[in-house]
């Protein structure tokens, strides 16, 4: 049995632990301790699991043992959990899962660059692959380079399956972010058609348009074109509909009735923007509240320090990471080119 190859061999039987723990005793393998750890997997026993591949040492000629390896280390966080994930690229070069195993770690720690770098040698790999090119596209968008990563999203077509809506999300966020990019150059009509993209629902990416869709961040960013551009009747018609639509779903406490807040103050009317940003606070303070309500009311410096706070050390964007609200991440990101 240790001549042939462990590709897709599984073992998870309590009663094959038995005669794994035999034949080990008999004749040592890293493939024996391998299966053996794969059966106390499959019964949540991790760290019996984990003494096992860590007596594997570096033997193991095989990637996707250094997969499993690495996401066990990880949960520890421990920093070999990054020695597995390369040795596994060296030996699974040809495998699209060891790419992506090894970019999402990097996610993981927001080191972006790193991901990016691996995303791009994945789509040299695979240039067909959508699983490579839509982590492409979302590594471009992590690295504020979202303008390109529309480029690649705009030829993807993604087979749907239930629960995943991130491909459409992520074709939002690279729209928003273009045209925030467009609306700081100056650029509001391009600005205007990138965000009527951020409104679609392409069948092509595999997601379903729901009944009701919240379109307030793309509304107001929309008036805020208009009135720029000189239109200010279709900028209050569209502040008009971010208004009303925050009316009439008061008991949404979510980030985007800031645009709601921001709205009626575009119409003139001040008392409903604060009321509507006291709702925020009257339960507790956290970091998202004091953001939003530090840019409802103009106070760039205290909005900076509060995200510094949410940052830490880094500087990268906040979207990815699973710690921060990634609609509340994608405010933050536009609000870097666009003062609302």
């Amino acid at each position: 049995a240790l001549e042939f190859s462990p590709a897709l061999v599984f073992p998870f039987r309590q009663e094959t632990a038995e005669i794994l723990k035999w034949a080990e005793a008999k004749r040592p393998h890293w493939k024996t301790k391998y299966y053996l750890a794969l059966v106390y997997l499959s019964k949540d026993r991790a760290e019996n699991a984990t003494e096992l591949f860590r007596g594997c040492g570096n033997d193991p000629d095989y990637a996707p043992f250094y997969v499993t390896r690495g996401n066990l280390l990880r949960s520890e966080k421990s920093a070999e959990a990054l020695k597995d994930y390369k040795r596994a690229m060296d030996l699974g070069r040809t495998e699209w899962r060891t790419y992506r195993t090894l970019i999402d770690y990097h996610v993981e720690r927001l080191e972006y660059a790193d991901a990016l770098a691996t995303a791009k040698s994945a789509a040299e790999m695979f240039p067909t692959s959508c699983v490579a090119l839509f982590n492409l596209a979302r590594l471009l968008v992590l690295n504020r380079q979202p303008e390109t990563s529309l480029a690649i999203l705009d030829t993807l077509t993604v087979l749907p399956f239930e629960g995943a809506r991130y491909t459409r999300e992520v074709y939002r966020q690279a729209c928003i972010l273009s045209s925030a990019n467009a609306m700081k150059d100056g650029k509001y009509q391009n600005a205007s058609r990138l965000l009527e993209k951020a409104r679609q629902w392409p069948e092509r990416l595999g997601v379903g348009k729901p009944y009701e869709v919240d379109d307030r961040f793309e509304d107001y960013l929309e008036g805020m074109c208009s009135v720029k551009s000189g239109d200010k009747v279709r900028g209050q018609k569209l502040f008009g509909q971010v208004a009303a639509y925050t009316r009439s779903h008061s008991g949404d406490l979510g980030v985007n009735r800031l645009f709601g807040a921001l709205a009626e103050r575009a119409l003139g009317k001040e008392e409903a923007a604060t009321k509507l940003a006291e709702e925020w606070t009257k339960e507790g303070k956290s970091s998202l509240a004091r953001w939003l309500v530090s840019t409802l009311r103009g106070n760039v410096t205290e909005a900076s320090a509060i995200e510094k706070e949410l940052r830490g050390s880094s500087s990268a964007t906040l979207l990815g990471s699973s710690s921060v609200d990634q609609e509340f991440a994608l405010i933050m990101e536009v609000y870097r080119s666009v003062k609302f």
